[in-house]
Order: structure tokens, then sequence, then C-alpha cells
């Protein structure tokens, strides 16, 4: 057989261009049956009315008019659909039987290079899996076959959409993936250069769609894929008319499900709703069902989380009937039963368990044995059946048995099934032994939370592609909120869990998702030597810069080959990933690197006698608190009726000059009186903020109230976005020579038609920087000025742009070369779309900007690109270090681009700046950084405390904060 089929590949690789054979192939309308066969049409848009069994006979009755007719190729067409029908419903004997019986008749009465005998192959490959039916051919001869038939069919260079080996390779790809075989990236890189030669948009947002999220890649670039689905639903809007649109709808569809997955991840509901109800109102057939039916539970979800009970239980009904819908095959009613389980154990208690007890039936024949008995123990957790939970847990594992299932070879996703359960458990033993107060549920309370915090940690280990915040990161942090910090404050006598563990759980609450994963990435391609990782590190940082770059720009500005481009970056991103996975050595060795890497005691070795971290953790009515020191941790915490408002009375006090009221004290109160005694011998504190103490300048504390002393007073004072982001830092240090400063100030004053002077009435209304005018800055002028004379006074290189020189190109050219690098300039902080940040340069209004290289605006997406690190950024503007609060993540603005670009210290700024008043603590900073020869903090403290000896408001001069090492 396989000789024979050679034979014919060898004969037409020869020929085949010469024959009139290939203008049959090229004829898309006759390549398949399905393209015109009245039969089959029939056939489909009626059987929603029949069962599987009549299915078969009707489609087997077909096959058989057209064998007595001699219609060879539909009769094998038709047994190829049988063959599949019996596949989906896993009855895997009956079809390669169909599939044997059906070869051998259409190999002896027709010519075997045929694309119904290219898609037999691919069943073939696919029952590699399930019996023992190969015709001696492995999984992987048939996908050489297969792949020397697409080559036969030629590459048809006309612009014809689904040409024959477009159309091939869609197949063949197609098979390759659900075989989970590795040579599916091959497959579909060659289909992904043939759609981009087609401009067949629609048809390759479908692909990408099907290689990211049915690849697991979604959960682990989230915010890129989010990116990349609504770019792609854009550009797909002008293929939705066209006779090929089908592609661009199907990919449209499912691009809005998975970006309304990310929405009701962040309680977006406004943004998912519109996006699910568009899928649910389509009509359900065997292509759509699976579909519909996700939408629909995720819109019932989106709706209880609503508290619109009446949507909701409307929408279970529909969920209801989705699922008892015959076109819904076994294997996706396993994953839609999960899900709707996880939906209504609440409010439909006896559904759930019933549905629960099918997904156990199934689970002879689908992983996700432990996922099931999850979803039962979470059903008995929400319905506040604790004791039930136990039993569930007790009669399927033992305590002991969870470090035996988890070894090198379980995935990811394994360890995130079982860290939710083990959440479930501790949550449930706590709960229990508050019930009751039985010494044995507080134990193994603690011994599941303790797994649960570990098993948090290692998932974050695991998961080296994940550079972007998830939402796993919010269920930490409320875990540890309401089943650690909980039990802490109420005193509970804890005998497994120590203060270590608390203070590092506190730690993984404000991880730094982007920073740890490429210093693990980084660790291990240098451990293994294997470029591959390299690779994937260069990868990540092209996706991260790109993505922040698309969505620093509006949809309608975005180009056709940007946002390919980007796919392309996404697309490798998962070949890459899945070159590592294959590679064990690597994935072992992998798994082993960070476990002890960054830990409380290394921690507390690389802090110096003078240092101490203070690490904040706070909700509406609670601040917890961490002090870490060289030779000791603290814990502490207070309890608050509303720390927002609190937070926001206390700011508006600065804002009005009066840093020594009530809500100075009692803030001061609640953050400082009781770390005081493990702070008190310090000079230096490293504070790492959460929610909305990122707003708060801690030198405006009041640290003393009978001496008025603030905390400026007393502490060099820096910020950071996580303890392990400072600890990275420290043993990367890059040690300049010499000082070397790049002062940057557009000055903004010849762009109007007549240059203002300092005195002008206009110029008094906008004293500030960050006005979205660009108003002039003529004091910014005097700070380079006064700033590069310090420099030249005590010999160090300065080099300064001012007014028109300061252009972005010029920025480019010179900024390579400085240690310190100073904008003296408007700034921009969206918090809406914080990647639209930015900061201004000159803006000249007579040059055309569409023929320009440069925009004038240096965004963030810019500056995560920056290929050089200097060891200190000023951003002397408004606003610069404020944004987007993201838990778990910080501030996501400014500061934030520069250091995940490499920059170890950012100033920047908390609110609008005045220009001259900023002038003079900028000039007092410099001087007394190089004439005093201090720390970047302890000249900003110096310089802080010279504007309050003239009398400057806080405002004017507590905004700015250094953040880094």
């Amino acid at each position: 057989m396989r000789r024979k089929l050679l034979l014919f590949i060898l004969v037409c690789l020869t020929g085949y261009y010469a024959t009139a054979q290939r203008s049959v192939f090229a004829a898309c309308p006759e390549l398949r049956p399905q393209a015109y066969s009245v039969d089959y049409a029939y056939f489909i848009d009626n059987k929603q009315n029949t069962s599987y069994e009549q299915e078969y006979k009707i489609l087997d009755s077909l096959a058989q008019i057209n064998l007595e007719k001699g219609n060879y190729v539909d009769y094998f067409f038709y047994k190829n659909q049988l063959t599949n029908w019996y596949f989906m419903q896993t009855e895997y004997k009956r079809a390669a039987k169909t599939l044997v019986e059906a070869r051998k008749i259409f190999t002896k009465n027709h010519d075997s290079l045929h694309i119904e005998n290219f898609v037999s192959y691919g069943y073939q490959a696919d029952l590699c899996n399930y019996t023992e039916f190969n015709d001696g051919l492995s999984m992987e001869n048939i996908f050489d076959l297969q792949l020397e038939y697409a080559l036969a069919m030629g590459y048809d260079t006309s612009k014809i959409k689904d040409n024959p080996y477009a159309r091939t390779l869609d197949i063949l790809s197609r098979t390759a993936f659900y075989s989970n075989s590795p040579k599916y990236f091959y497959y579909a890189k060659l289909l992904r250069q043939q759609y981009k030669y087609l401009d067949y948009f629609g048809a390759l947002a479908n692909l990408d769609y099907q290689t990211y999220v049915n690849l697991k890649s979604y959960s682990d670039l989230s915010t890129s894929l989010v990116t990349a689905f609504r770019l792609n639903n854009y550009l797909l809007k002008p293929d939705l008319s066209k006779p090929e649109g089908g592609k661009a709808r199907v990919a449209n569809l499912y691009n809005s499900y998975a970006l309304s997955n990310y929405y009701i991840s962040f309680e977006e509901y406004d943004k998912a709703i519109p996006m699910l109800s568009d899928i649910d109102t389509l009509p359900p057939n065997n292509f759509t069902v699976s579909l519909i039916a996700n939408a629909s539970i995720k819109l019932a979800r989106c709706y209880k989380s609503l508290n619109d009970t009446v949507a909701y239980n409307k929408q279970i009904e529909r969920c209801i009937t989705l699922i008892n819908n015959k076109r819904l095959v076994k294997g996706n009613k396993v994953i839609i039963l999960q899900n709707f389980c996880s939906l209504i154990p609440t409010t439909h208690p006896d559904l759930c368990h019933a549905y629960i007890d099918t997904l156990l039936e199934y689970s002879e024949h689908y992983k996700g044995f432990h996922s099931n008995l999850y979803y039962r123990s979470s059903a008995y957790f929400k319905q506040g059946q604790y004791s039930e939970l136990i039993d569930v847990s007790n009669s399927n594992f033992s305590m002991d048995s969870l470090n035996q299932t988890l070894d090198f070879n379980t995935h990811l996703s394994e360890y995130r099934s079982i860290y939710y359960w083990t959440a479930d458990l501790a949550a449930s033993y706590y709960r229990a032994w508050q019930q009751n107060k039985q010494a044995e549920y507080f134990n193994a309370y603690e011994h599941y939370m303790l797994k649960t915090i570990n098993l948090h940690k290692q998932s974050n280990e695991l998961d080296y592609a994940s550079h972007e915040l998830s939402s796993n990161q919010l269920f930490f942090n409320n875990l540890i909120r309401d089943f650690l910090l909980a039990p802490y404050m109420e005193q509970c006598q804890f005998n497994i869990i120590s203060n270590k563990d608390i203070i590092e759980a506190l730690a993984l609450s404000s991880q730094n998702t982007i920073a740890s994963s490429i210093k693990r990435l980084h660790k291990i391609s240098t451990e293994e030597k294997y470029e591959g990782v390299q690779l994937y590190i260069e990868n990540l940082n092209a996706i991260q810069k790109q993505k922040v770059y698309l969505n620093s720009k509006a949809d309608s500005l975005v180009t056709k080959d940007e946002v390919l481009y980007f796919s392309d970056l996404l697309f490798e991103n998962t070949r890459l990933r899945n070159e590592i996975n294959n590679n064990k050595s690597v994935e072992s060795n992998f798994k082993l690197i960070d476990k002890t890497e960054y830990n409380l005691q290394k921690l507390q070795q690389v802090l110096t006698n003078n240092q101490a971290i203070i690490n904040y953790f706070e909700s509406d009515s609670l601040v917890f608190i961490t002090v870490i020191t060289s030779d000791s941790s603290f814990i502490s915490f207070n309890k608050t009726t509303d720390f927002k408002k609190l937070a926001n009375r206390f700011l508006r006090s600065i804002k009005t000059g009066n840093l020594t009221n009530d809500a100075n004290e009692e803030i001061s109160q609640l953050l400082l009186e009781k770390i005081k005694p493990h702070i008190s011998k310090k000079n230096e504190l490293i504070i790492i903020p959460n929610k909305w103490l990122n707003n708060i300048p801690f030198e405006t504390l009041v640290y003393n109230v009978d001496s008025k002393q603030l905390m400026v007073d007393k502490f060099n004072i820096t910020y950071n976005y996580s303890a392990q982001i400072w600890f990275n830092n420290q043993s990367k240090k890059v040690v300049y020579p010499k000082k070397k400063l790049l002062a940057i100030a557009p000055i903004f004053d010849k762009i109007n038609s007549e240059p203002l002077t300092k005195n002008d009435t206009f110029l008094l209304a906008n004293t500030y920087r960050g006005d979205s005018e660009l108003s002039p800055l003529p004091y910014s002028e005097d700070e380079v000025k006064q700033i590069s004379k310090i420099f030249k006074q005590n010999k160090s290189e300065y080099q300064s742009l001012v007014y028109e020189e300061a252009t972005e190109e010029n920025f480019y050219e010179a900024f390579p070369e400085c240690s310190i690098l100073h904008f003296a300039t408007h700034g921009l902080t969206n918090k809406k779309y914080f990647e639209r940040s930015g900061i201004y340069l000159y803006q000249d209004q007579n040059i055309d900007q569409d023929s320009n290289a440069y925009d004038n605006f240096l965004s963030l997406g810019e500056i995560y690109a920056l290929n050089h690190q200097p060891d200190l950024v000023v951003l002397s503007a408004c606003k610069t270090g404020t944004g987007k609060i993201i838990e778990g993540e910080g501030v996501m603005a400014l500061p934030r681009g520069f250091i995940y670009a490499g920059v170890p210290n950012v100033i920047a700024s908390l609110w609008k700046v005045h220009d001259e008043k900023t002038k003079d603590l900028m000039v007092a900073f410099y001087t007394h950084l190089l004439e005093d020869k201090v720390s970047y903090a302890e000249a900003l403290r110096l310089a802080k405390l010279d504007c309050i000896k003239k009398g400057f408001l806080p405002m004017d001069w507590a905004g700015f904060v250094l953040i880094g090492s």
C-alpha cells in the first residue's frame, strides 16, 4: 500500500505541473464533494432531528449509493465523514474498520493522490492513539506521507483563498494538533505563511486562536493575547462582508469568547456581557454548540456576580438545554459540565452533585478525575458543608498523597488544580475548627494552608512562560487575607505555621511576575547552556515591548503589518515553549532551580545592618505589616473602618499644606506605631506598598507626634514593587566608573507664536508640569542649566538637549552614553490604558508627522524597548509615578517601564508638580549627590529638607519618590 502511494507521489513530483490534474486540484468547488453535494447539505441541515445511530445509517447509505454509481470520490467522502462521526463519539473500532474498508475500495478504483485519501490518513493518525490500527505506519510516518501529499498538490500561487495547498495544510496541521505531534508547529508555520501570502486574515486568526488557546498559552500571556484578539477583531471587520467572510466571523466569535474570559477574570462584566450575548444568540449546530454552551455558562457567571437573579436563572435554564443538546460530543460535554459545576454549587446544589456524578462516570475515559473530585469538594465548600468536603478528601487522598501526586512530570494545570483543592481544604478545616474547636481540624488546616502556599510558589516557578498578571494572584491574595491573616489576628495558636511562613506568603502576594520569570529563564539558560531558553527570553521581551507599543496606539491607527508581526511573535513563543517542554532535562532541572532561590533567609543575608524592608498588605478594614531586617522579622496588623477614605483624607491634607492634622496622625499611627521599635536604629527603609498606599509619600508621615518629627527627618526612603525585585537587583548592580548626565528639557516655549516670559499672566496660570496642552516650562530650562553647571563644577560629564534639540531622534542618539537620564518636561499617565502613558519631547508643529520617523512622544512601549540601562532615571514631570493599580503587580506606570527595561533606580512624581519648585528641588538633589557624594536616597532626602527650610508646601517637595534598589 505504502509503496503504491509513494510511487504515485514520485510520479506526481516529476510530472505534476505538466498534467491537467493540477487544474482539478486548483478548482476549489470541485476539491471535496461537500462543496456541491446536495445530499450532504440536506443531511447537515436536518441532522438536529435524528439520533447518532440514524446519522450513521444516513451517511453509510449515501456512501453506498455513490459506490453503486461508481462515484468513488463521493463514496470515500461519505465514508470519511462516517469515520469522523464514529471518532467524535469515541467509537474507535467502528471508525477504524470503516476507514480500512473504504480506503481499500477507493485505492483499487481511483488515483490514490486525492485529497480524500489525504483526509483519511488524518483520521488514521487520530486513531493511532486509540486503536492498534496503523497499516504498519506510525503516526510520524503518516504525517510524513501527508506532507508529501500536500507538496504534490502544489504551491498554488494564485490568490484563491482556499487553494488546495492551503486546504491540505489546514487539515494536516489540525491532525497533528489533535494528535499532540510536535510537527504541528512545522505545518502550522507553513500554513501561516500561506495565509499571510493570500492576505487571508480570517483563516489566520482562526489558526492563531487554535494555537494560543488550545495549546494552553492563554493563561500564560493573558494581556498579550487580549491585545492580539482585540486587534485581530478590529482587522477582521472589513472581511466580515466578503464571500470568504465565514472564517472571519468564526474567528471574531472565538476571539470575543477569549476576550470575555479575560474581562471576567478581572470583574469587567460590562465588557464581557455584550460579547457573550452575541455568541449566545447563534443557532446551535454540531460546530457551534460547544462554543455557545461555554458562552452561556460565562454569561450566567456574569449575572451571578452582578446579583441579577432573574437573568441568572434564565441563563441557567439556557445552559441546561445546551448541555442536553445531543450535538454535544462527550469530550466537549466533560469540559462544559466542569465549567457548569463550578458555577452552580450554591444556587442549584442537587443539580451540581448530579452532574458531578456524571463527570466521575466519565473519569475512566477522560483525564480530570482529580478535577472532578475538586468540583465536588468545591461545591461542598461553597455550600458550607465542610464535614462533607473533608469526608470526600479523606476517602480519596491522605494528607501525604499530594506529595506523591506532584512529581517532575506534573503539568502546571495539574499543580493549579490541586492548589485550588488544597486551598478549599485549608479553608474548610478552619471553618470546621471554628464550629467545634477540635485540635485535629486546626492541625489539618495548618497542613493544607502550608501546602497551598508552597503549591502557589511552585506553580509560579513552573509557570516560566507567565510574565503577566493572572487572576490566580487575586485568588491567592484573598486566600491569604481570609484564611491566614484572619486566624493570626484572632490570635490562634499556630503549631506548624511560623512567622517566616506568613512573611513569605505576604511576599508572594506582591510578586512581580515579569521580573521573576525573566530571572528564572536567564538562570536556566546559563545552567543548561540550552540556546532555546535564551531565544525564549528574547521572544518574551519582544512580545512585551510590542504589546505595550500596540496598546499605546488607537485601534484605528494600528497597521496590519504591526498586528501580523505581533501574531508571529506569539506563535513563536508557543513553539519555543513547546520545544522547552519536550526537553525533559531542561524542564526537570528547571523545577528545582528556584525553590530555594528566594526566601526570607537569603533576603536577610543581602540586607545591611542599617536597612529594613517594610511590606504592607491592606484591604478596606485591615493593614498588615511585616518588617524584615538583617537579623530579625516582625509581623503586625491594625484594623480600621475604611482605609481608602483615610488615605484620601491624608492626601488632601498634604495638598493643603497641613502635615500635622488629625488625618496624618491617624494614618501615621496606623502604619508606623507598632513597627517603630524595629526600625528606630535603621536609617534606610525600603517600602513595599500595596493598593492605595502606592499613592502615599511615607516621608510625610509623622514619626514622633510630640516633636513633630517627620519620617523624612530620620530616614532615607526608597520604594519598590516587591521584595523579590529589590533582592534580584542587588546581584546585578552595574558600577559606573563616573557619572555622566543626559538632561532633556523641551521647554515648549517656542511652540507658541510669541515666546513667553516668566512674568506673563498666561504663564502664571500654567505653572504646573503636566498640562495637557503642553504649556511652556521656562523653569525647566533653568533646571537643566543649573544641573549641568553642577556637573561641570564637579568635573563630571554632561550633555543637555533643550528646545528643538530635545527631540526623540536626538534622545536615541545621545542616551546610550549616559549613567543618569534626566527629563524636565510634561508627562502623561493614562490610568485606563497605562500603555499610552509616556513623556513628551519637543513638539515641532511645522514638521509633517506622517513623514517623520519619530512622533516625539516617548511612550511606555518605547521605554520597555530601551537597550541601554542608566543607573538612574529622573522623571522631573507630573504624575509619572502613578498609574493603574493592579493587585500583586504594583503601579503600572512609567517607573515600572524603566525598571523592566533594566534601570535600577527611578525618581518620579505622585502628582502634578510646580515648575519652579521642581527646579529648586532637582538642583538641590544633584548638589548633594555630587558635592556630598551621598546615595540617591540620601541626596533626595537632603533636597527635601532644603525645600522645607525654604518654606515649600508639602505638595511641592513630597511628591517625588525614589523607586529602586
